[in-house]
């Protein structure tokens, strides 16, 4: 593909300006056609300017992130990118501060999900990474903008591995 530039000529009473791309010759239906790098200018004036991926990330996170890997849907059986901590009581389970990458519209309470999947659990694991157990998380000590704390009152084998996932939904 090649670079295509048009220049033209826009009334100053335009209020709406509008780009089709067009092909001269048939293109059948389950064709794709793709267009990059698309902008429009004025003069030396960019009227278009899209935003790098990790803004658009941020301004998304202010009302929705997950410590899930990008791609991974919440509730997937999935260790990678799991929160973690070691377990040194056997019977209150008090996770880490859980740190959000972005600050959130409100104070928001995260949703908890073992590292198997299950919602409201933290998962446990011997020192083998061997799973043993899910464990309810069973309240907030803390929920902020910024960070949460969860944690449980299940029974735990101290010396054992706690890992959970977990995702906040600040939506209007």
């Amino acid at each position: 593909s090649s670079p295509i530039s048009l220049t033209a000529t826009i009334s100053n009473s335009c209020n709406n300006l509008i780009v089709f791309f067009w092909s001269e010759s048939p293109v059948v239906q389950s064709a794709e056609i793709t267009l990059h790098d698309v902008d429009c200018h004025t003069g030396n004036t960019r009227i278009r300017s899209p935003r790098p991926i990790a803004d658009e990330l941020m301004l998304c996170q202010r009302y929705y992130e997950k410590s899930y890997n990008f791609d991974v849907k919440p509730g997937t059986n999935d260790t990678s990118g799991s929160e973690f901590s070691q377990i040194f009581t056997g019977s209150v389970l008090s996770c880490p501060t859980m740190t959000y990458k972005v600050t959130k519209r409100v104070a928001i309470k995260p949703t908890i999900y073992s590292a198997d999947g299950a919602i409201n659990n933290f998962g446990e694991y011997d020192t083998s990474m061997a799973w043993v157990a899910n464990r309810l998380a069973s309240g907030i000590d803390y929920s902020g903008q910024n960070m949460s704390q969860v944690y449980s009152n299940g029974t735990f084998t101290i010396g054992n591995i706690s890992r959970w996932h977990w995702t906040v939904d600040a939506e209007l």
